[in-house]
């Protein structure tokens, strides 16, 4: 694997990790258990999509070298 590829997938999969918690978060106030939340196939689901957009989308934003 490249380092490119190996960037992408630490800063893409950090992203995406927390966005799924913190996006899942807002669930709480709602009067739902933890358990409801976070071990259910909706969150396994939202987990994989911002995990795919976190690592092709939005790591690609944060180059480790500069250009030129």
């Amino acid at each position: 694997m490249s380092e490119k590829w190996k960037n992408r997938v630490k800063i893409g999969g950090i992203w995406g990790v927390i966005a799924a918690i913190v996006s899942n978060l807002f669930k709480l106030t709602d009067h739902m258990s933890f358990e409801d939340i976070f071990f259910s196939y909706r969150f396994l689901l939202e987990l994989l999509v911002f995990l795919v957009i976190g690592i092709l989308f939005l790591a690609r934003g944060f180059n480790s070298k500069p250009k030129g």
